[in-house]
């Protein structure tokens, strides 16, 4: 019962954050504000407030994205199973669209600045165990 939920979570966040990106909704708004923080910050921060904006939007909207969605899930769970294909094929389904999002708002690779950022926290974290 529980990985429903969860699988209905990754769908509706998956399609929420599509939307956006096909749409360009609020880039103008924000684009505003990119100066102020570095490239992370505010693209994590950015799509926090279009999953905000959209979720309602999507609960009325017509089922044809939420089937591509689920598609897309479907996918991973064939490949690596039920649980852990659905939280990869969200995981990769995310990062791309947080690469896409970066490129859309910074015109930026963000993915050496996420290495850099794992790297430190992993250095971080066995630094604490140590």
């Amino acid at each position: 019962m529980f990985f429903r939920h969860l699988f209905k979570v990754f769908v509706f966040t998956l399609s929420i954050l599509a939307i956006h990106l096909l749409s360009a909704y609020l880039d103008q708004y924000l684009s505003d504000y990119r100066g102020q923080y570095n490239a992370l910050t505010f693209t994590l921060l950015g799509m926090g407030a279009v999953v905000l904006i959209f979720y309602p939007l999507l609960v009325w909207m017509d089922r044809g994205v939420d089937r591509l969605a689920r598609g897309f899930l479907g996918f991973g769970r064939n490949l690596a199973g039920r649980k852990l294909g659905m939280i990869l094929a969200f995981t990769a389904g995310f990062y791309g669209l947080f690469f896409l999002y970066g490129k859309l708002w910074f015109n930026a690779n963000l993915h050496p600045q996420v290495l850099a950022a794992l790297k430190t926290a992993v250095f971080n974290i066995r630094n604490l165990w140590a």
